[in-house]
């Protein structure tokens, strides 16, 4: 056509009962008329009857049987609206339209013209009930192929654009849900290996950041670490290495975090609620430190009862004050006056064994880490290289680097929490967990989680929860009842795809795996192609208010680069000239000159010769 097209559609979707009801009279008309015919005039009926007796019954099978969703039928009233310069380039045009569609189509050119223009503005009412169309909703699907599903919430930081033929930007408020809509404030981001999950939560967390929230980030492979680096989120950032830190970072007595009486000014007595948890504070303290020297002692050495009451002792006589240290439990072992003295120094002598693995547990003389008050936006926890020990692994199995493992990774789990609830409790925070089944492998990972997921609406926390495997979530308890938004990539595997439909509440085996499996291209893109695919990866967004769309996380732009740069974890052996020195071909390692040595006589043969 030479000019543009507009369409207007009404729908509505008709009850089942209503429509089993029009079906069966449908159905009476056919048998009185085919009776009609061959019994009052023994005449065969013409086919058009056969066809709508089995049309009809076609119609019940799909309501009555499968994917009931799929069977819904709808109501709907169509209008196309043509312009041109003067009167007759419009009627022209019409013509033509007329024109393309017939015979199949029929379209009608009524009076009324003004009133059915109205239609096309939003709101106004339906101006005539004439030129009803009944059908499903897959065949309204088919009609308007560029139909989409409202997403997002219209304000907050930019993610990107559906995917659909009409773009739209997506805009996403990580905070609307706990804020607004009284929702939880947990996500689930899912795809496969060079899925985007990297790019999707960085920008995330950068876009977020630089409006003002607060972020932690645990990272067990440590390439999040760069976000450290970008220049203008260095001076507010802090990287932090589990295994290569400042030491007393992990300082048990310094991870929960000390009460402030700021918190309590809302309460009848603020004054007694703050001391009532100050103390609660110090017995959390005490608890997690004899917890986590019995956790790192040999097992055979912390299963014996006179071990549990020496440390409780040594743990009780410092105290839970949050300038101690575990070097201070050790010294109280040493000074043991109870029977069990001896003990106590055999506990101790096992725990300075073990005091430069844990030196982020206690800090050096005078170089107490937390004594400098820091305003961190931005704190990553990297854990590379940390070893842990498998969940069905029993725990007179573990090695020592994977009982400290552990611990360490329990520490972590505090120092997150004390980033969250030492804040005010209405300010904008965020937590993203990488690789979250990282975390999960650890009974005290999935507390962190499982409190994570309820307090995230209390604390105003935007949590994010990252892997490849949707079934880590799934085995959290109560963990989908819970989830606010979720964001899901490309999976390859089948049970995997169904496990994330169920992250996303969509129903399973009706064919939406499909659409998961074919969310963009591969990431590898042509197999025989030599170049990376940089495209914009594609998700299923679950916006958590009822939305559901396809969209594409663009990170693209100048301004972003940079970004970009930080947050690609694929390898690359020619970044940063990284490459190394080719080996030497056969030619270049040949003889220059002078003959073999089997011809000069040097060889097996020729020592069996000189010996003889």
């Amino acid at each position: 056509l030479p000019a543009g097209v507009e369409w207007s559609a009404r729908l509505y979707v008709r009850r089942p009962e209503e429509v089993a009801g029009e079906l069966a009279r449908q159905m009476n008309k056919v048998r009185s008329q085919v009776r009609h015919y061959t019994d009052e005039h023994d005449l065969e009926p013409p086919q058009s009857l056969v066809r709508q007796a089995t049309r009809v019954l076609e119609i019940d099978d799909e309501m009555t049987s499968g994917f009931t969703a799929l069977g819904t039928r709808v109501r709907s009233w169509w209008r196309v609206a043509v312009s041109g310069a003067t009167e007759r380039d419009a009627l022209r045009l019409a013509q033509q339209l007329l024109d393309l569609y017939k015979p199949k189509i029929a379209i009608e050119h009524p009076e009324s013209q003004y009133a059915l223009a109205r239609e096309f503005i939003p709101g106004e009412p339906l101006s005539s009930g004439a030129y009803l169309r009944r059908g499903s909703v897959i065949w309204a699907a088919s009609a308007v192929p560029t139909a989409t599903a409202e997403v997002g919430d219209r304000r907050g930081i930019l993610l990107g654009e559906t995917c659909t033929a009409t773009r739209r930007p997506v805009a996403w408020d990580p905070w609307m849900a706990q804020e607004i809509r009284d929702s939880s404030g947990l996500t689930a981001l899912v795809a496969g290996l060079g899925g985007g999950k990297s790019f999707l939560g960085g920008g995330i967390v950068y876009k977020t950041l630089r409006s003002g929230a607060y972020w932690t980030l645990l990272d067990p492979s440590g390439p999040l670490a760069k976000l450290c680096e970008l220049p203008e989120l260095r001076p507010y950032a802090r990287p932090i290495n589990l295994l290569n830190a400042q030491p007393g970072i992990l300082n048990p007595y310094r991870v929960v975090g000390e009460p402030e009486l700021s918190h309590f000014l809302d309460e009848e007595d603020p004054e007694r609620a703050w001391r009532r948890e100050k103390a609660l504070t110090a017995a959390t303290r005490r608890r997690l430190v004899l917890d986590v020297l019995t956790g790192v002692l040999p097992f055979e050495v912390a299963r014996m009862a006179k071990t549990r009451i020496v440390l409780l002792r040594a743990v009780r006589a410092v105290g839970g004050r949050p300038d101690a240290h575990p070097g201070q439990v050790f010294e109280m072992l040493r000074r043991d006056p109870s029977e069990h003295h001896e003990h106590a120094i055999v506990v101790a002598d096992f725990l300075d064994e073990m005091r430069e693995r844990m030196s982020l547990l206690i800090p050096d003389k005078g170089a107490d880490p937390y004594t400098e008050v820091r305003d961190d936006r931005l704190t990553v926890l990297t854990m590379s290289g940390l070893t842990l020990p498998k969940d069905t692994i029993g725990r007179e199995h573990w090695t020592d680097a994977e009982s400290l493992g552990v611990e360490l990774l329990n520490l972590a789990a505090w120092l997150t929490q004390r980033s969250i609830y030492e804040r005010p409790r209405d300010q904008r925070k965020g937590v993203w967990i990488d690789e979250a089944f990282f975390l999960s492998e650890v009974p005290t990972g999935r507390v962190l989680m499982n409190r994570f997921a309820r307090d995230s609406r209390k604390w105003n926390v935007r949590v994010l929860l990252s892997s490849q495997v949707p079934a880590d979530f799934l085995k959290i308890q109560g963990f989908v009842s819970l989830l606010d938004s979720v964001f899901v990539g490309r999976l390859d595997d089948g049970p995997a795809q169904a496990d994330a439909l169920r992250l996303l509440k969509v129903p399973i085996g009706v064919g939406y795996e499909q659409v998961v499996a074919s969310l963009g291209r591969r990431p590898g893109g042509d197999r025989m192609a030599a170049e990376r695919d940089r495209a914009p990866r594609q998700f299923i967004f679950g916006d958590g208010a009822g939305g559901v769309e396809r969209v594409r996380v663009d990170l693209s732009g100048a301004h972003l680069e940079h970004l970009c740069t930080a947050l690609d974890t694929t390898p690359d052996a020619l970044r940063g000239g990284l490459t190394g020195t080719e080996l030497p071909s056969t030619a270049d390692l040949a003889p220059e000159a002078g003959p073999s040595p089997a011809r000069s006589g040097i060889g097996p043969a020729a020592a069996a010769r000189t010996r003889a």
